[in-house]
């Protein structure tokens, strides 16, 4: 996937600081302003020279033709909504979604970078964040998954998802590079692949775009064949997916019973329901919306420490002033490190002291591969809400005990609990990190937990029990679904094996505050995933890099390909039960669960069962048996 970086510059300008510290403009955004105003650049994107072993920070905003970067806004409520679009609209920015639903307002928009000040200083505004690019849970021919869950049987009694529509949730439906792509939609239509979608809400060309929306339809297409079928984007920010959710549900011209994707945002809170999440209970749950109550399927992600992922979890933080057993770590060269973002930089300030990991390491050995890696850090205090406690940072040294590099926002300022740790180039090898806390804020944070998506690895990250799925597909009335391989044999070899994907995200999701931003007595568990679903079966499009069977058709997997065909089978459930509405979210959860096969929990070794685990939820689910639980 090609990449637009807009990577920091280091000249720092008195108005950049001024707007930031109002906490209307955050650091990456006041670092852009910096370096269109330093360097005179007709777009971001230039970076100061490093040496070659030096990592060097990663921002993946996003910007559109025009060369506007995309925008996240969220209110203070001392202005109608509906100003602050026409202002946004006034100064050159394209509105791609407004969500009145979340807080006081938030809206997401292409916003030319010479105009960010002046609409971050402008009243109604609590702050205005760069949209980090999302990412996604990564007719001629029909997903093997549909033998496995065993769709394939239901079709043939009837069952073929007639009178249901499923909508879609991903980043584009017909805009990839035909590059990347081997058909477009036209094509898949016209080959029987994808019947044409009674909607689409899709984002304008990109040459990161895949059009994974269509690859997710056709699954669902492959296990529910007549079923109708919608697709919006969750691509144009998270206002505008938060939008988009609710649209799949209240747009007549969709008004979907099942919604299902495959994106999740970096700043998603793993400790309380954000805004997403927020848009996922009200379509499932919500009496005054528009539209049916609709069932909500999502990727559990593909973070899972078998498959390369992995997390750095403290789940009761302790920190010290003093730490020891660090070898021959300069603390004092935190100070003076290489820091993104370098607008509000609180990286000198260690004042709250150094994290205790456990048992006393403070400096925790890591790998990185050189290559570009990214580490999500949060904590559990609340996101753009004015509620941040805690003020903490990362700190990276290598061998000689040096600080490298340090990721140190201003937490408090820029009102979200999280550093998204992107860096690439500099030296492969092991390094050790550090988190920091501020002298700032009244430090209520006792949990902290470091995801890693990609580049990281060490014995750390190696547990295959750490938690790694969160945000909006943890949400409460979400369903969360793994993946299983559709077969771990030799694919010509039947009948198939399905095998837990390791990469499949594990949970349990920690919930530390309630919908009204309470801080919770004891922190709620959600027993995340779900259930689990196939992936690995072939589609029509994307080009054959992952050719599982050697058969000249591309494989897709991931939990992105696990969800699509969850949503299939509740699509041949609610035929079944009489269309839609005859079943409600709770009920087709519960058939569904408790419809899957025993099955011996991955990594236990024990005999089969059917109870819950955090690396699969209930297991496999299977149509035949989902739609004999409907007799």
């Amino acid at each position: 996937m090609k990449k637009m970086s807009l990577a920091p510059m280091m000249v720092l300008l008195l108005s950049v600081f001024s707007a930031a510290e109002a906490g209307q403009l955050d650091s990456r955004l006041a670092d852009l302003v910096a370096a269109k105003k330093a360097a005179g650049l007709a777009k971001p994107g230039a970076r100061l020279a490093q040496s070659a072993d030096q990592p060097t920070a990663r921002f993946d905003g996003m910007l559109d033709a025009a060369g506007r970067v995309l925008v996240d806004i969220h209110l203070d409520g001392s202005e109608p909504l509906a100003v602050i679009v026409e202002r946004l609209k006034a100064n050159g920015a394209v509105v791609t979604g407004v969500d009145p639903y979340f807080q006081n307002g938030a809206v997401s928009a292409y916003v030319p970078v010479e105009q960010l000040e002046v609409l971050a200083a402008s009243s109604g505004l609590r702050l205005m964040k760069m949209s980090l690019r999302p990412a996604r849970n990564v007719g001629v021919t029909t997903s093997q998954g549909t033998k496995v869950l065993r769709s394939d049987l239901a079709n043939a009694s009837g069952y073929n998802g007639s009178g249901i529509t499923v909508g879609v949730l991903s980043d584009s439906y017909d805009a990839s590079p035909l590059s990347f792509t081997m058909t477009r939609a036209a094509t898949d239509i016209a080959s029987g692949d994808l019947r044409p979608p009674k909607l689409v809400i899709d984002i304008g060309p990109d040459p990161s775009n895949t059009d994974e929306g269509r690859a997710m339809m056709q699954i669902v297409q492959d296990v529910a064949p007549m079923a109708d079928q919608c697709f919006a984007t969750a691509f144009a920010g998270e206002s505008a997916f938060a939008a988009n959710i609710r649209a799949l549900r209240t747009n007549p011209a969709c008004n979907a019973d099942i919604i299902v994707d495959d994106v999740f945002y970096y700043d998603e809170p793993f400790f309380s329901d954000g805004q997403v999440a927020q848009a996922v209970n009200d379509v499932v749950t919500s009496s005054t919306l528009p539209g049916k109550k609709v069932s909500y399927f999502s990727s559990a992600g593909n973070q899972g420490a078998a498959g390369g992922g992995g997390s750095i979890d403290v789940p009761n933080a302790t920190f010290s002033t003093t730490p020891t057993g660090l070898g021959n770590i300069n603390l004092a060269s935190a100070a003076t490190c290489t820091s993104a973002p370098s607008s509000g930089s609180t990286k000198a300030n260690v004042g709250g002291g150094w994290l205790n990991f456990g048992s006393g390491v403070y400096a925790l050995p890591v790998t990185y591969n050189g290559a570009g890696s990214t580490f999500i850090m949060q904590w559990d205090d609340l996101f753009y809400q004015g509620k941040v406690t805690t003020d903490l940072n990362f700190y990276m040294f290598n061998s000689a005990g040096n600080c490298v590099f340090t990721f140190a926002t201003n937490n408090i300022t820029n009102d979200y609990a999280a550093e998204i740790i992107g860096l690439s180039g500099g030296a492969s090898g092991t390094y050790r990190i550090m988190v920091g806390r501020t002298s700032a804020g009244t430090k209520q944070a006792t949990r902290v937990r470091l995801v890693n998506l990609d580049g990281w690895g060490g014995s750390a990250l190696a547990a295959s029990n750490s938690p790694t799925t969160f945000g909006h597909n943890a949400a409460a009335n979400a369903n969360s679904v793994a993946a299983y391989r559709y077969t771990v044999l030799n694919p010509s070899v039947m009948p198939y094996k399905p095998g837990l994907e390791g990469f499949s995200s594990p949970g349990p999701s920690s919930i530390y505050f309630d919908a009204a931003g309470n801080r919770l007595a004891v922190p709620e568990t959600r027993k995340k995933p779900d259930m689990a679903a196939t992936d690995g079966g072939d589609t029509t499009f994307f080009y054959p890099g992952s050719d599982y069977e050697g058969n000249g058709r591309p494989n897709f997997f991931g939990t992105s390909a696990a969800a699509p065909h969850a949503a299939g089978v509740a699509a041949l459930m609610l035929q079944k039960a009489g269309g839609p509405g005859s079943l409600t979210p709770k009920q087709v959860k519960s058939i569904m669960q408790t419809a899957a096969p025993a099955r011996v929990v991955p990594f236990s070794g024990g005999s089969a069962t059917k109870v819950w685990s955090l690396y699969d939820g209930f297991g496999l689910i299977d149509a035949v048996e989902a739609l004999n639980k409907l007799n």
